[in-house]
Formats: C-alpha cells, structure tokens, sequence
C-alpha cells in the first residue's frame, strides 16, 4: 500500500487525519469525527463478512495489492482509535473502494 507511506499516513493520529469531519459514532452514538485533514473524506461504511457491522464505527478500505491472491491488503479505521491499521483479509469480504486517478 506504498500510498500509505506517504506523508499524511504515519504515526499514531492517521486514522483521524483520514475520517472525515461528520458520519462518524462510537459505540454509543455519539459523534467521534475526525479532521480530515488528509482531503481524504473517509466514512465509516463499515464490513461484510458473513454479516454487515460496523456502519457509522469502522471504515475499511480495499487495496489494489493482493497478498496472496485470495488476500487483499486493506486499510482500517475504528471509532475508538486514532490509528489506521494495516491487514490483509480474504477478498470474500466486503469493505469499501476508493478509485483513485493517476
């Protein structure tokens, strides 16, 4: 995910740097927004496996990169971090898109 190297993606904040400025709770329902300060906008739309969860908690990203083929890397930011986390998962699941020109 050479994309999350770059400047706006390192350290302990990136997840909030990343949410945007509305959409997002916590387990209670109360706003938990970041500061998009990336430009990036991300939602919380949460992620499919054998059922949805997450919507308004958790935004989960695809990446282009597989590992192995029936991996994906993917991105991941929850209501109660701060941090963007990093994980391959089954590509039998379901997270979100986001297209990016070059």
């Amino acid at each position: 995910m050479a994309r999350l190297d770059g400047k706006f993606w390192r350290g302990k904040t990136a997840g909030t740097k990343i949410k945007y400025t509305s959409g997002w709770e916590d387990d209670k329902g109360k706003d938990d927004n970041g500061s998009n300060s990336s430009g990036f906008a991300g939602l919380p739309g949460g992620e499919r496996s054998s059922e949805f969860y997450g919507l308004k908690n958790n935004g989960m990203w695809w990446s282009s990169t597989e590992n192995p083929s029936i991996y994906a890397w993917s991105a991941s930011v929850y209501y109660h971090s701060d941090e963007l986390s990093i994980y391959y998962h089954n590509t039998g699941n379901g997270k979100s898109v986001r297209c990016i020109k070059d």
